[in-house]
């Protein structure tokens, strides 16, 4: 099915689109008539996303792309993940998932296929890729109190105006560079708050080390 797009989930902008290619594993989320969120494939039949986005009743590689549809979906009872499952295998090179909670110290790389311009709402649908040096988790209590984050579950990424997730990222993924390739670190939730600006203050993610157990009872490794 080729979809239409509209605006609703999310809080990457600007972009760099050569290595997207590099992640096949992400996909678009969405339902019958429009996508709306991100997610990657964990799994044959395993897609991970935001919990708000665990509506979808399908994902696809691409918008031109055939679309696979959700046969059932898991959301985490605290945390802002969710676990789809698709009716037929997804033939995708996949990624290994953080499981420790040693912080980040290597580039990470925030994926998803959310707008490019937030003010025109343009860009929707293209996968686009941007890098960023961690500040270790990100979140402490000072952050916490200011921008929103959760200090034992979540990663926080300092944006700046071209390097930051936007509307519709929401389930993508943020990835940690390992040997020669790269791991599955968290999944993309919200910007940060307050707002001054519509997106570039910063992202949120959900740390896949912290939910671990809940994923391993979901029947991923």
């Amino acid at each position: 099915m080729r979809a239409h797009w509209i605006l609703v989930c999310g809080l990457i902008a600007s972009t760099r689109y050569a290595e997207a290619s590099e992640f096949e594993a992400l996909v678009l989320v969405g339902g019958d008539h429009a996508y709306f969120c991100s997610g990657v494939v964990v799994a044959p039949r395993v897609v991970l996303t935001a919990a708000h986005c665990a509506h979808a009743t399908r994902i696809s590689r691409a918008l031109d792309a055939p679309s696979v549809l959700v046969s059932h979906a898991a959301i985490h009872p605290t945390e802002d993940i969710a676990v789809l499952r698709v009716d037929r295998d997804l033939r995708i090179p996949l990624h290994p998932l953080r499981t420790d909670a040693t912080p980040p110290i290597t580039q990470i790389a925030i994926v998803g296929f959310g707008v490019q311009d937030p003010i025109r709402v343009t860009g929707f649908g293209l996968k686009r890729v941007r890098r960023i040096m961690p500040d270790g988790w990100g979140c402490d209590a000072r952050r916490s109190r200011e921008l929103g984050c959760r200090i034992h579950t979540e990663l926080l990424l300092r944006g700046g105006r071209d390097n930051d997730t936007c509307f519709g990222d929401s389930g993508g993924g943020a990835f940690e560079r390992i040997d020669d390739g790269w791991r599955l670190i968290g999944i993309t939730s919200r910007g940060t708050f307050p707002k001054r600006v519509v997106c570039g203050e910063g992202g949120v993610y959900v740390r896949v080390d912290t939910v671990h157990e809940w994923l391993t009872r979901q029947g991923i490794k």
